[in-house]
């Protein structure tokens, strides 16, 4: 796995793995929608980006990477999409997609594809039933 080649850094690259084992290992678990972190829970949610507060907190993909990296994980993913990074297509699913209920399994998924070919197909991973109408 070449970092340079997805053109991300060695520390994007060890948050990124580090936040696909957390996911794998639950221990980042779905926040089911919900927004707020809540006590003592790591939660997942690809439409909140990143809230933390008395030790809990719920992310997306990136802002789990940012908390990992030690860096302000909402700058981070936004700099990352403003700049056209290739990495920013994991954070930033279709629009057409209701990011809060995409699932740590299918993010596994794009994890993985993200890896293996730089790009985390997300349209072949998620649902018709969660287009937006």
């Amino acid at each position: 796995m070449d970092h340079s080649k997805l053109k991300i850094s060695f520390a994007e690259l060890g948050a990124l793995l580090g936040t696909r084992a957390m996911l794998a290992n639950k221990v980042i678990v779905d926040a089911k929608g919900i927004n707020e972190p809540q006590k003592n829970k790591h939660s997942f949610n690809m439409g909140a980006v990143c809230n933390v507060a008395r030790c809990g907190s719920v992310a997306c993909i990136g802002g789990t990477m940012g908390q990992i990296m030690g860096i302000d994980a909402f700058s981070y993913v936004l700099r990352k999409d403003t700049l056209g990074a290739p990495i920013s297509n994991l954070f930033f699913p279709p629009q057409k997609y209701d990011f809060s209920k995409i699932t740590p399994a299918q993010a596994i998924k794009a994890i993985d594809n993200f890896l293996a070919t730089g790009n985390p197909l997300w349209s072949k991973i998620l649902p018709k039933k969660l287009i937006e109408k």
